[in-house]
């Protein structure tokens, strides 16, 4: 109904205004809204807009599929064009690009636009193992020159130190390092992250062992320095389904720097030792290289994976590696060092810097972990994620733990995982080239395994693994991502409802954060995130249920809460007037800058125009299915589930509508104590074609009488002008009910008195 208003004239007292608002420009005349545009069957549910196309799905059988908003549904066509089957019903879902991302119960399952359809490449597949292996190189060798003893201090290191900067130069590595891959989208998006592994020749560290080298009197004829080089072998253990074949552009190859077991910076220790013969003395030089403590070894590998983010370096990058014809195998060079000596030097360093640790739920949620969400929201590059379920990775191969490779002959082989709680994960794989070799470096992307078997070609081997008995339910999680990486976590008391982008202040504080607001039974709070902290602040108390009761309109955000309606600006809320319990679903369409509020129990919807002075109901008879509220907001469009199928109620048809009005009109007496009597009514009403009946009651205390019924049918050019003759009374009523056009206008009655 329209508000009450009192002029200098009548007061007006609107009782029922259904399918008729105000006309543009013009607040006192009232326009017949056509029906909202049908655009899809019954049994579609919207999911989301994609650019001209929206999503939708059908939660009967979790077929989804797109359509074209603007064509509506034309008899015998379907409306939808299929792209696929989900596994199981969409819980949200967000558009990067041309690429969907459909949050369900069994994880991320995508969808993208190729310009005539949508390619489904799905759930992700379980990823190859990718073997990490040193590859044959060169042999070269130099010499350490006939000297004194004391030149061996410097000799000897030279000797090292040249051996390192020649076989860097034939991009070939002398020493073990530490190594992984990543499979990354066309955006730059990681896909999937490798274990990483200890790359290390079959002799493992070289020149690790002291010279021992003779002696005559002081003086030494020298000896030769042989070191074997070795590249990096890169070989996928399997494919992937064709759909993720062209998503995944290429495997980026990281690798730290090596493991010199030599301090070319420094001196190395000599020592000389003597021994009886035969005939004479003999005496020997030992040699020992300074930095030895460097090499590879347990505590420094630990302290190498622990810091890999920050000193891995990208070595190479394969691109299109599933691509019909891809070899499967690669060899990658070393990288080109300027100074061999420094570069050693600062790696050494780098072990012994500080490590940041990252935070338990960040790891549970991270890479090769994936988890899906009930709900996100999107801003300054942040993205939010809420009511998570975290999604376990399967576990590498025992191909992913090789450091050699024995034969080319197929082989067969698993890895067997005992968790904390007793349960068991199997990861089996078969290929060829046979592992012939596990790496110093074996483990499992979960904080609560506890032994692990791998199984080659008939050996196999079983280490016992540390658990982290600590765990954090996720589901009570929020969790923040940058381009799909997880970058923190906040926990809460209880899961919100709904998230929203919350807009910034605009001021210097605001720089380099992002806000959003979370909605839930335990109030309204606002989230800040920043490159190094988050922050939960609480706005208020105001309880809300459902995500169907919150809504974006503008800069505000309207809200429904134990029966009031709330708006919230910034950190600002405020409540409107009137009852609202009654309604459980709430949107803004913007194209008519009014609040929809809705019933999943009632056949009519209330409209409240922002601003406004007025409300006013048109039928709407929602049909949620699968916990889907059934309406969807999306830009200017509102689409909505109901019994007459999927409509859009931004768009509107021209068929004629059923409307109603009622209004009672009180007239201003002319002086005190004088009542009005009005002998003619006239009511501003124009149509090109309508059926509408036209009624003129008496009201007064309380009671009415039929004074006048007037049937119009067709076009009417001119206000109607109803000649009452009737005693004189407090009020008229005035009803119109039939159905006409949406280019049926109504304004004002007035009555004009004897």
């Amino acid at each position: 109904m329209l508000k009450n208003f009192t002029e200098s004239g009548d007061e007006l007292r609107v009782t029922d205004c259904l399918n008729l608002r105000p006309a543009e420009g013009r607040s006192e005349i009232l326009k017949v809204a056509g029906a909202p545009r049908v655009i899809a069957p019954e049994g579609w549910m919207p999911l989301i807009a994609d650019g001209e196309r929206l999503l939708v799905y059908r939660p009967a059988d979790l077929s989804i599929g797109w359509l074209d908003p603007e064509a509506g549904l034309q008899p015998g066509d379907p409306g939808v064009s299929v792209a696929g089957t989900l596994p199981s019903l969409p819980l949200c879902a967000f558009a990067e690009g041309t690429a969907i991302t459909v949050m369900t119960g069994d994880g991320a399952w995508l969808l993208e636009w190729t310009g005539s359809g949508y390619k489904v490449p799905g759930l992700a597949p379980d990823w190859p193992d990718i073997a990490l292996t040193a590859a044959e190189g060169s042999i070269i060798s130099t010499t350490v020159p006939a000297g004194t003893v004391g030149d061996l201090a410097v000799t000897a290191v030279d000797a090292y130190r040249s051996l390192a900067a020649d076989l860097n130069a034939l991009g070939q590595f002398m020493q073990p390092f530490m190594a992984r891959c990543l499979l990354v989208d066309k955006g730059g998006r990681v896909l999937h992250v490798t274990p990483p592994v200890c790359v290390t020749p079959a002799t493992g560290s070289q020149l690790a062992d002291p010279l021992h080298i003779p002696l005559s009197e002081d003086s030494h004829n020298g000896c030769s320095m042989e070191a074997r080089g070795f590249r990096l072998s890169v070989a996928l253990g399997g494919d992937i389904p064709e759909a993720w074949r062209d998503r995944v552009t290429a495997i980026e190859v990281f690798a730290s720097p090596q493991f010199h077991c030599c301090d070319m910076s420094g001196k190395a220790t000599v020592t000389v030792s003597r021994r009886s013969g035969a005939a004479m003395v003999e005496a020997s030089a030992n040699v020992f290289l300074p930095g030895r403590e460097n090499a590879v070894g347990s505590s420094n590998l630990l302290r190498a994976i622990s810091r890999f983010d920050s000193l891995g370096e990208r070595i190479a990058v394969i691109d299109n590696p599933f691509a019909a014809g891809s070899p499967a195998q690669w060899t990658v060079d070393a990288p080109q060092v300027a100074d061999v000596t420094a570069s050693a030097k600062a790696f050494v360093k780098a072990l012994g810097s500080p490590c940041a640790r990252v935070g338990r739920a960040e790891s549970l949620l991270s890479l090769p972990h994936t988890f899906t969400a009930a709900m996100t929201a999107e801003n300054g590059g942040r993205r939010l994620w809420g009511r998570l379920s975290r999604r376990t990775w399967r576990g590498y191969g025992a191909g992913a733990f090789a450091s050699q490779i024995g034969d080319d002959m197929p082989w067969q082989g698993q890895v067997r995982v005992v968790m904390a709680d007793g349960t068991t994960r199997v990861s089996a794989v078969d290929g060829l080239g046979t592992p012939a070799l596990v790496g110093p470096v074996i483990s499992y992307p979960d904080p609560s395994a506890r032994q692990l078997t791998i199984t080659a070609g008939g050996a196999g081997l079983t280490v016992d693994l540390a658990p982290d008995a600590s765990f954090e339910p996720v589901d009570r999680l929020l969790a923040v991502t940058v381009n799909g990486e997880v970058t923190g976590t906040a926990g809460l008391s209880q899961t919100p409802v709904a998230v929203l982008a919350a807009r910034g202040s605009g001021g210097a504080w605001d720089f380099g954060r992002s806000r959003f607001y979370l909605f839930g039974a335990d109030g309204i709070r606002m989230l800040t995130v920043s490159a190094s902290a988050m922050s939960v602040t609480l706005l208020s108390e105001a309880v809300v249920a459902d995500a169907g009761h919150v809504c974006r309109a503008g800069a505000a955000v309207y809200l429904l809460s134990a029966g009031r309606l709330l708006k919230l600006e910034n950190s600002r809320l405020t409540a409107l007037d009137g009852e609202w319990r009654q309604f459980d679903r709430l949107v803004y369409c913007a194209d008519r800058d009014e609040l929809l509020l809705a019933s999943t129990d009632d056949n009519e919807a209330t409209s409240l125009p922002v601003g406004g002075s007025g409300v006013y109901t048109t039928p709407l008879v929602l049909r949620p299915l699968g916990g889907h509220s059934g309406l969807l907001q999306s830009g200017a469009s509102v689409y909505a589930a109901t019994e007459d199928g999927l409509v859009d109620l931004g768009r509107r048809g021209n068929e004629p509508v059923p409307v109603s009005w009622t209004a009672t009109v009180t007239p201003k007496a002319v002086r005190a104590g004088q009542r009005f009597a009005a002998a003619l009514t006239e009511i501003p009403l124009w149509t090109d074609s309508a059926d509408l009946t036209v009624s003129v009651r008496r009201s007064y205390m309380g009671r009415s009488a039929l004074l006048k019924s007037y049937h119009v049918k067709g076009a009417v050019r001119s206000p109607l002008l109803l000649r009452l003759g009737v005693r004189p009374g407090v009020a008229v009523e005035i009803s119109v009910q039939g159905t006409a056009r949406p280019d049926t206008l109504l304004g004002r009655p007035t009555l004009t008195p004897h």
